[in-house]
């Protein structure tokens, strides 16, 4: 069975995915702090609840290891644009810091063959859209990427450059190079099947 760890699945996009995935076949492990997350909605799925902070590292390894964990499904960001500008460093650790921890962490786990990761996104990739409501292939503009969909803006209005980092420049890559999935479950299937 296909394990899914889903960052941030007890809040309202992660916890949507627990019954599809578990319908699908796979096996969801959750791993929140519950800072904005209700542990409720775990536990209605009968899905394993990791209480903890992707800040720490060394937790987030042993889960990876404990549950031999086959794809990510990465959740567990902020993106309230008003408290995004009250803010900033706050915002710049949950949503670039501690995820490219997690990046990290997933391929010292296994090296050779990293779980598959897909990450979700929200509407401040996309920047101003050209219309609403977004569709699902609308191209990622933000503020100052020329419409490459490269460098983004974060919810506090600054432009995000990409991060330099050896080691998460090629799993980047093979993440970025997937087509976007219409549903978490062909995204998680699709990105096993590459490896």
């Amino acid at each position: 069975m296909t394990i899914v760890l889903v960052t941030g699945g007890a809040g309202y996009l992660g916890s949507s995915v627990l019954a599809p995935l578990k319908l699908a076949g796979y096996q969801p492990v959750v791993f929140d702090n519950l800072s904005r997350g209700f542990s409720q909605l775990v536990l209605q799925h009968n899905v394993p609840l990791v209480l903890g902070d992707l800040s720490d590292r060394s937790l987030l390894r042993s889960v990876l290891k404990a549950y031999r964990v086959d794809a990510i499904l990465h959740f567990a960001a902020l993106a309230n644009m008003g408290e995004s500008n009250e803010q900033p460093n706050h915002y710049y650790r949950i949503n670039t810091v501690d995820a490219l921890g997690l990046f990290e962490e997933a391929i010292a786990y296994r090296p050779q063959s990293p779980p598959a990761v897909i990450v979700s996104s929200s509407c401040a990739v996309f920047g101003i859209p050209p219309a609403l409501p977004i569709a699902e292939l609308s191209t990622r503009t933000g503020r100052g990427s020329g419409g490459s969909g490269v460098v983004g803006t974060s919810p506090s209005g600054r432009s995000v450059e990409p991060l330099d980092s050896a080691k998460a420049t090629s799993q980047a890559s093979r993440i970025a190079n997937n087509p976007v999935r219409s549903s978490a479950t062909d995204g998680v299937s699709s990105a096993c099947q590459a490896r």
